[in-house]
């Protein structure tokens, strides 16, 4: 069965970069990808062309960039955790400050990454990042709260 997995990526040719190595990972994935904050929010609350969730199943896995044009990766990951519970919350980035990786976990987010300079080093953090969340770790099955349960 297919793992859906969100991928929140303005830039494109980092996208594609980010899409290429997913789907060399060796995990089962469906892969969405949107190009704003406000538009992973709208996939995660089924909003507007996300209302369809067949098409757009809730994802088991969700991948940010943490510098967006429409908001930052903290404040999307704040928007997000009041949607989801559990789901885990991955932030990329290629600012490793000790502030940066403070306010994306105080924001809610599950783990940074360090995006990696090259292909090769991007599908070998990609399959491990899969390997473990989706491979390896279990989530309780009520992983998407809405705001009015928490």
């Amino acid at each position: 069965m297919l793992k859906p997995v969100l991928l929140v990526e303005d830039k494109p040719d980092d996208r594609d970069l980010v899409v290429r190595a997913l789907k060399r990972v060796n995990c089962p994935l469906l892969i969405h990808t949107v190009a704003t904050g406000r538009e992973a929010i709208d996939y995660v609350t089924g909003q507007g062309q996300h209302s369809d969730r067949d098409q757009y199943p809730m994802p088991v896995l969700i991948l940010v960039d943490n510098e967006l044009q429409d908001m930052n990766g903290p404040q999307m990951i704040r928007e997000l955790r009041q949607h989801l519970k559990n789901c885990p919350i991955l932030t990329f980035t290629g600012n490793e400050s000790p502030a940066v990786v403070t306010e994306a976990y105080d924001a809610g987010a599950t783990g940074v990454l360090v995006k990696p300079p090259r292909l090769a080093e991007l599908e070998k953090q990609m399959n491990a990042v899969c390997e473990f969340w989706i491979n390896w770790c279990r989530l309780p099955a009520s992983s998407p709260v809405r705001a009015e349960e928490s």
